[in-house]
């Protein structure tokens, strides 16, 4: 299948020195890879943010079922299984805040501001656009600063 092909594309790339499996730092690069093409491939959605050194380690030694510090392909097929797993809720979560938390929030924010701070909500109306911007702009920061999975209170790089 299609998933396969990519797990061993992905493999052959990463697998720098020719042994047929991947150590830590190999493996770590592969993540890293990973991330990146599907970031590049699904902009809309936001930054889907790659687990950290020490999450990557906990699901290698997860998938090294022969404990031998390497994985084999089918080790790190199963490896990429959870970890595509958990990058789809990653994705998931950041299409959910773009497309309906945020929204949401710049709505209540517009709300509040022609309720309570009519002269502001004046001024911003009289440029084109600006309101709107503004609004979902106050609506982005203060989502960003909830704790995650809602904000980006964890964020991870």
């Amino acid at each position: 299948d299609a998933f396969t092909k990519k797990c061993e594309a992905a493999f052959e790339e990463v697998d720098h020195d020719g042994s047929g499996t991947l150590d830590k730092t190999e493996l770590h690069l592969a993540v890293m890879m990973v991330y990146d093409r599907l970031n590049a491939a699904h902009r809309a959605g936001g930054h889907v943010y790659p687990p950290t050194r020490e999450e990557i380690l906990e699901l290698f030694r997860k998938s090294d079922r022969n404990d031998d510090d390497q994985l084999t392909l089918e080790e790190f097929k199963n490896f990429m299984d959870a970890l595509c797993e958990d990058a789809s809720d990653g994705l998931m979560m950041n299409l959910t805040r773009t497309f309906a938390i945020v929204p949401a929030v710049a709505a209540a924010v517009a709300r509040l501001v022609k309720s309570r701070a009519k002269r502001v909500d004046e001024e911003l109306s009289k440029h084109k656009g600006l309101a709107p911007g503004v609004y979902a702009g106050v609506a982005g920061f203060l989502v960003g600063k909830m704790p995650a999975p809602i904000g980006n209170g964890e964020r991870r790089y």
